[in-house]
């Protein structure tokens, strides 16, 4: 099956919805400077829900959902998933619609300005691999962002995987001493996520024909 995120009417209607949602700029950096952060995350959904709608119909993807009477209300949330695909970023934007959601994005992505723009409007943080003093003053931003009522996506196995199964890394983080789930503020930090099946795009390892996005 042919990759639709690498066809180039795939990378036009992305480019072209990435540069839409960024129009939303003036909206979202007065909102982000008057400290409206309810209005601001209304705002994220509103812009991330269209993307995910126009992006998936244009590349002509759908999404089987299951579970989805399992995913909170409201926020603030940390969601961990696997990472199997390109794909998971716009599942999870399609699939969680009750409130806003941001991601722990790898630096690489802000080589791209339009990208990086939008990212940085949703919320998102970038995390530089391979540098454990910056990763840790992006957790301390993340617990900042959620202490102000901002949801985050992150995928702890730091790339994709090829299985289903939560990669060693991740069971690591997760169960290694000092590896809990509460913030700075002493209160514990709601999690969304399943051990093996966390990722909104589930693929068996065992199922080479998928192919990988």
């Amino acid at each position: 099956m042919m990759n639709p995120f690498k066809s180039i009417p795939a990378g036009l209607a992305i480019l072209s919805e990435i540069n839409r949602f960024n129009k939303m700029a003036p909206q979202f950096e007065a909102l982000r400077k008057e400290g409206k952060f309810e209005e601001e995350r209304a705002l994220i959904l509103e812009g991330t829900g269209r993307f995910a709608d126009t992006v998936s119909r244009k590349i002509g993807i759908t999404f089987d959902i299951h579970g989805e009477e399992n995913i909170p209300d409201h926020g603030p949330m940390l969601i961990v998933a696997n990472h199997q695909s390109y794909a998971d970023i716009l599942a999870m934007i399609y699939v969680i619609r009750k409130f806003q959601i941001g991601f722990i994005a790898k630096s690489e992505f802000t080589g791209f300005k339009p990208l990086a723009k939008a990212i940085n409007y949703t919320r998102s943080l970038f995390l530089k691999r391979g540098d454990a003093r910056a990763a840790i003053q992006t957790l301390n931003e993340a617990a900042t962002l959620m202490k102000e009522g901002f949801s985050l996506v992150i995928f702890p196995e730091g790339t994709r995987s090829q299985c289903s199964e939560m990669g060693e890394q991740l069971q690591v983080r997760a169960e290694g001493e000092g590896a809990d789930s509460s913030d700075y503020s002493g209160r514990e930090l709601p999690l969304l996520g399943g051990e093996g099946n966390g990722s909104a795009v589930h693929r068996s390892c065992e199922d080479s024909s998928a192919g990988s996005f």
